[in-house]
């Protein structure tokens, strides 16, 4: 009777051995060592050499547990990984870490101004445009909007590929190559100024006969004024000077490091006309009208006028005192000369050539 009980209770032992998946150290001459799956979530395969988490199943590792996660060992995330808003940190003291500091914003923050975020091989690329030249190396691509508060070095030169380059926050002020043989300054408003503060301008590959020390201007070609010149130091020109409109020097006047005349003029139709030198040469394109500016002489000033045009040159009778006491005509080829009074300048005389 005892021996039936201690077969019963062994019998028993060995079938639920076998529905919890232990097999039976001693085993049954029948029996073949087979692959178990279980009920739960996580179970071994292949003998014990994998651990499987099904779907829906969690490996958790409680706080104060660690992950450890050898050197040589292979990590494979092709299911991606969730932070869950944690950071991920990138050194061991844990001063570098990356993290998702907002809902629309991602941060990588490092320890010390002077860190760097590397890539030693390859390339970045922001966006999904198709970059216009190759990526092969230490190159930035960026689809949208680069904004630098900074200041931009730019060793390589740049390169704006026919786009403008703004000057101005507003974008009204821009540089760029408005056809194939022009490049093109635009700025807003006709005030707007382009002011080199230091330096000088070189046009050309020719050498300056005289230093560029700041503030000068040298062209290796042709310097054309449609306009107005005024010239407030002298002038020396080497070779041809050729005046079209108005040439006013306040200083002296050089050709061939020869002194001519004092300032010569082209005369307007009609002008005030405040002398800064003493001799003038005129040469009107037609009949025109002088009147004598008074501003800033002083008493005792003598003027001589000279005209070498055949239209009439008219001195207004304004600031002027003739012996005729009206406005006096100084015909081609006459000399007239004035002295200042203080006041107004009187005719001396008039030297007619007919």
């Amino acid at each position: 009777m005892n021996n039936k009980r201690k077969f019963g209770a062994a019998l028993v032992l060995l079938l639920v051995l076998a529905l919890v998946g232990v097999q039976c150290p001693i085993g049954l001459p029948w029996e073949q060592p087979v692959p178990r799956e279980y009920q739960t979530k996580v179970y071994f395969t292949n003998g014990g050499d994998k651990v499987v988490v099904a779907s829906g199943g969690e490996i958790e590792v409680q706080s104060g547990g660690t992950i450890d996660i050898q050197s040589g060992a292979t990590t494979d995330f092709s299911g991606g990984v969730d932070l869950d808003g944690a950071a991920l940190t990138l050194d061991a003291a844990g001063a570098d870490t990356l993290q998702a500091a907002a809902a629309t914003t991602t941060t990588l923050a490092f320890s010390a101004a002077t860190d760097k975020f590397n890539v030693t091989t390859g390339n970045i690329k922001v966006g999904n445009g198709i970059n216009g030249t190759t990526l092969d190396g230490e190159d930035v691509y960026i689809e949208g909007t680069l904004e630098v508060d900074g200041v931009a070095y730019l060793d390589g030169g740049g390169d704006l590929n026919g786009t403008a380059l703004t000057l101005d926050a507003a974008g009204a002020d821009t540089l760029r190559a408005a056809a194939a043989t022009t490049t093109t300054l635009a700025f807003s408003a006709g005030g707007d100024i382009f002011n080199i503060t230091t330096g000088s301008v070189k046009l050309g590959n020719g050498i300056p006969s005289s230093a560029l020390n700041g503030e000068d201007l040298y062209v290796e070609g042709t310097l054309e004024a449609d306009g107005a010149v005024r010239l407030d130091g002298a002038v020396t020109a080497n070779s041809t000077l050729e005046v079209v409109g108005t040439l006013t020097a306040d200083g002296n006047a050089y050709v061939g490091n020869k002194f001519v005349y004092g300032p010569v003029y082209v005369v307007p139709i009609t002008a005030t006309m405040t002398p800064t030198s003493t001799f003038y040469i005129c040469t009107p394109a037609a009949q025109a009208t002088w009147t004598l500016g008074t501003s800033g002489i002083a008493a005792g000033t003598e003027l001589i006028v000279y005209n070498t045009a055949a239209q009439d040159l008219i001195i207004a009778h304004t600031n002027m005192l003739s012996s005729s006491g009206a406005a006096l005509t100084i015909n081609q080829y006459d000399l007239a000369a004035f002295i200042f009074n203080g006041t107004s300048w009187v005719e001396m005389y008039l030297i007619a050539n007919s």
